[in-house]
């Protein structure tokens, strides 16, 4: 599994989970099929789960490939969180740019390193 995601079923929860390698066309075939869905409600909230992820293929540059999604359709995150659980310092690092990409789009997104402590925050624990 490199990454993908399941939509609880009051649509309101997605948890994204990617395997032992993150390449950078799997993460943005999965981040647009996502918004396309229309199972995940306006305002979904996020749990994306790299703390299997040893290998990271993504950069800078595919993250800022995500932002055009999210600006398709704000109102698809509006009122949402996104929490990003990073087990490796170049994962960490990565989602910490990306924290800030979002942020600049109205997106309230934290890294954590602990998926309990983000299933906290999110309010899904």
């Amino acid at each position: 599994m490199p990454i993908d995601y399941q939509v609880g079923e009051d649509g309101r929860f997605v948890h994204m989970a990617a395997g032992e390698h993150l390449g950078p066309d799997e993460l943005l075939d999965c981040v647009r099929r996502l918004y396309a869905d229309p199972a995940a409600r306006p305002g979904f909230l996020l749990l994306v789960d790299l703390s299997r992820t040893a290998r990271v293929g993504v950069t800078h540059e595919t993250l800022e490939q995500i932002v055009p999604v999210i600006r398709s359709d704000p109102e698809r995150r509006r009122g949402g969180k996104t929490a990003i659980v990073a087990a490796t310092n170049a994962s960490f690092e990565l989602s910490r740019f990306y924290e800030q990409l979002a942020g600049a789009e109205n997106v309230d997104v934290i890294v954590f390193n602990s998926v309990d402590v983000a299933k906290i925050w999110l309010g899904v624990a």
